[in-house]
């Protein structure tokens, strides 16, 4: 009988994801849905993406109260270059063994 073992994602690939959702701008809501975060880990997240410059927030003209997170350049490059860094990793050279753990950094709050 064969189990499917749930692995947890690398802090690399929530960032890549909360980016990947952020890209055209959304609101927390939708981010937390979409990268499947909870409140808590999606604030952890947010404020090390703000402190980094990787993602900014600005008012959502929609709803009064409300902002919209937006990817920054700094964050387009780092979904460019986590893209190519896939992307390499997923075509190894002839006879180079496979791994998928390269990105398994600890999620912040571990």
């Amino acid at each position: 009988m064969s189990r499917r073992i749930r692995q947890h994602r690398s802090r690399l690939k929530i960032i890549n994801d909360i980016l990947a959702v952020a890209r055209h701008g959304a609101r927390k809501t939708h981010i937390m849905y979409r990268a499947n975060l909870s409140y808590d880990q999606l604030n952890e997240y947010l404020s090390f993406l703000l402190e980094n410059g990787l993602i900014d927030k600005e008012p959502d003209v929609e709803y009064e109260g409300a902002v919209i997170y937006k990817v920054t350049q700094k964050g387009r490059q780092f979904l460019e270059r986590y893209s190519q860094l896939q992307d390499i990793l997923a075509h190894p050279q002839p006879g180079q063994k496979v791994q998928t753990n390269y990105f398994d950094l600890p999620a912040i709050g571990e």
